[in-house]
């Protein structure tokens, strides 16, 4: 009778056992499932968080390089203005120049005086220059204009603020051909500037290539 009570708590000790291993198995599979899960969504939010600080990161540095972009093409237009201005500049101190050449100025004065009366019907016109064009073309205005066959020219300083060339007109002032330095200049404002920024940055090297 011993032995079989003995046997039979043997036999429960040993199911116990049994099922304690059981359920230690089943509870470290799930303790070894649930920290593998929270390894992963672990492994996963620092690779979200990686690629947030990365797209954050990457429109900062786009950000900069806008702004950096944006402050090169500013220095860049300014340095173009100046170097235009500058040119511009040195184009009129070139013209204000040759009014003292008579030899190159004078024939120059002829063809601007036979540009502008080709504009003209009327038989009688009035020829405006500075001051000192009409000193230097007052005594010799009927063989100036000889140039001109057929036309009557009134010779007149100007009030216009020019430097060099003239202005035609007919009497009555209606029609005007402005063929003074500055006129000219005005007229041909875009293919000067035109001229001048691709003589001037031809070489120069767009900031982005893209």
């Amino acid at each position: 009778m011993t032995t079989s009570v003995e046997q039979l708590e043997n036999a429960i000790r040993q199911q116990a056992q049994h099922l304690a291993n059981s359920h230690l198995q089943s509870a470290q599979h799930q303790v070894n499932k649930i920290l593998s899960d929270a390894n992963q969504r672990h492994h996963l939010q620092e690779t979200r968080q990686v690629q947030k600080a990365q797209t954050l990161a990457d429109q900062h540095f786009q950000r900069q390089l806008q702004a950096t972009e944006i402050q090169l093409q500013t220095a860049l237009d300014q340095l173009r203005w100046n170097l235009i201005q500058s040119t511009l500049q040195q184009l009129n101190t070139h013209l204000q120049q040759l009014t003292g050449e008579p030899q190159t100025y004078l024939p120059l004065l002829q063809q601007f005086l036979i540009n502008a009366v080709g504009h003209f019907k009327d038989s009688k016109l009035v020829v405006e220059v500075t001051a000192n064009d009409y000193s230097r073309l007052s005594s010799q205005w009927s063989e100036f204009c000889q140039v001109i066959p057929g036309k009557h020219c009134e010779l007149k300083v100007t009030d216009s603020m020019i430097t060099g060339g003239l202005i035609v007109h007919d009497e009555e002032n209606r029609l005007r051909i402005n063929n003074s330095f500055e006129g000219l200049i005005e007229q041909l404002e875009d293919p000067l500037y035109q001229a001048i920024t691709t003589q001037l940055f031809a070489t120069i090297i767009p900031i982005r290539s893209h």
